[in-house]
């Protein structure tokens, strides 16, 4: 083990009794609902597309995109090994602390709150920007906040309230994709029903494939989030690994089939110019084109819906870290308290909504446009990801390679598929890393802090898991809900 003490520290009883946990009742799509809202379907098949086309390798992204989804379903393979291996709530956080010790399993938890956080702020801009815009009262900063408060208040009903109300309007988000794809690919376009999006030339030679890569697997960010909901599932045996494995695939296959539609509609030789011109908004031209102006115009608020569902996921997602991170004791644990009646992480919801609150009535006064924001702080979310779940990959191969050949051990789940998944996560790491400012802009300034708050969070959950170990082992012990 890394931690000689651990095996001691197993044995130790904390001093004060821990809380019962969080209460629920998600099936599988239930919990596939929670995650595609994060995803947001729409606003992936516009914005993310378009941008995997224009930045990454034009017409070639379809192809990009089903090559990253096959990816990211390697990573899920060692991932639901480890799943099914440690029971404990917490995902990344538990996870990491069980392959690679507290001190890592901390760092990993404060990086998941911190990176999830990340992505609310930059979610609420977005959407408060958007109501600005179509009601043309109060400024972005207003709604914002009011966006937020919202969200909180609906995770403090619980989960199957927001599973309910997020699988409704997903499910509508899937179909209007799917009614995009299907007039596209009739309609044809410019160039007719064309496969060339899908060849090999149009792969290497329409652009940049690792600029693309990165910015499609940011499309992906929040399909491992399936585990975070452990405690509200019914059988999480079962329920998460077909969850997750259902999330990958479905992704994969609806935003390369948009890629294809939306190269189709406007033409192999057009697509990047009109895409470059209009970016978010030529999902809504394209069917409003092939349709009506009314249908576009429905399409486009469907789009600001669809920000507001991933705002509420990505809520639920960094107040269950939060959560996680009180019941262990490292934050007060009064915010690991669920609600007695309803069993909800309210205090956690609570605490959440404050802390963006302060943080966009900050930034808002010193002239940082919606736009700016969101761009930051989704670049800082989509390294954050990358970097949590590089780290889960080593826990994966570091836990198996310590119990290799007991009952149910298997080197290519174990150990091989996890191996190729973490050199091709180390190469993207690297050149997220290297390359961050193809997220975020090139302001040294926004690199620099954005990046650094990453790094602080690491470094600090390692320096605050040994300190625990010296002054408070007992709350050392239940690092990583253990």
């Amino acid at each position: 083990m890394l931690n000689p003490e651990v095996s001691e520290l197993k044995e130790a009883e904390p001093k004060t009794q821990l809380p019962k946990g969080l209460k629920g009742n998600l099936g599988v799509w239930g919990v596939v609902a929670q995650v595609l809202a994060v995803i947001a379907p729409m606003f992936g098949a516009s914005a993310g597309v378009a941008t995997v086309v224009i930045a990454g390798n034009g017409i070639g992204a379809a192809l990009t995109i089903l090559v990253t989804g096959a990816v990211l379903a390697l990573f899920s393979v060692g991932y639901l090994q480890l799943v099914r291996a440690v029971k404990n709530p917490g995902a990344f956080y538990a996870y990491i602390t069980a392959g690679l010790g507290r001190e890592f399993g901390l760092a990993a938890g404060m990086l998941a709150l911190v990176t999830y956080f990340f992505g609310v702020v930059a979610v609420s801009a977005f959407a408060g920007a958007q109501v600005a815009h179509y009601l043309g009262i109060f400024p972005w900063w207003v709604w914002a906040v009011i966006a937020t408060l919202l969200c909180v208040v609906l995770v403090s009903r619980g989960i199957d309230f927001s599973a309910r109300l997020l699988g409704v309007y997903v499910a509508v988000e899937l179909i209007v994709v799917l009614v995009f794809i299907v007039i596209a690919l009739i309609n044809g376009g410019p160039n007719g029903l064309t496969t060339e999006p899908f060849t090999w030339q149009a792969f290497t030679s329409s652009g940049s494939i690792a600029v693309g890569a990165l910015f499609a697997i940011s499309m992906f960010l929040g399909f491992e989030a399936t585990t975070i909901f452990r405690e509200e599932v019914r059988d999480p045996e079962r329920t998460i690994p077909r969850a997750t494995y259902l999330v990958v695939v479905l992704i994969a296959v609806l935003y390369a089939a948009a890629a294809w539609a939306t190269i189709v509609m406007f033409g192999v030789d057009n697509v990047v110019q009109q895409l470059t011109s209009d970016l978010s908004g030529s999902f809504a031209t394209g069917l409003a084109m092939h349709t009506s102006p009314v249908v576009g115009e429905v399409a486009t608020l469907l789009l600001l819906g669809s920000a507001l569902a991933s705002l509420l996921a990505l809520c639920n997602v960094a107040i269950r870290y939060a959560y996680s991170l009180g019941a262990d004791g490292i934050f007060p644990r009064s915010l690991g308290t669920p609600h007695a009646r309803i069993g909800s992480p309210h205090r956690a919801a609570a605490a959440l909504g404050v802390v963006a609150t302060v943080l966009l009535l900050v930034l808002a006064p010193f002239g940082f446009s919606a736009d700016d924001i969101y761009v930051w702080f989704a670049g800082g979310l989509a390294l954050g990801i990358l970097t949590t779940m590089f780290l889960v990959n080593v826990a994966v191969l570091t836990y198996f390679l310590r119990r290799r050949g007991g009952e149910g051990w298997s080197w290519p789940k174990m150990v091989v598929l996890p191996a190729v998944s973490l050199v091709t996560l180390g190469v993207l790491l690297f050149m997220a890393s290297t390359q961050f400012s193809l997220f975020v802009g090139d302001n040294s300034a926004v690199v620099l802090v954005m990046q650094g708050t990453l790094y602080v969070a690491i470094v600090g959950g390692l320096l605050y898991a040994l300190y625990l170990r010296k002054a408070k082992p007992d709350t050392y012990a239940r690092i990583g809900r253990q």
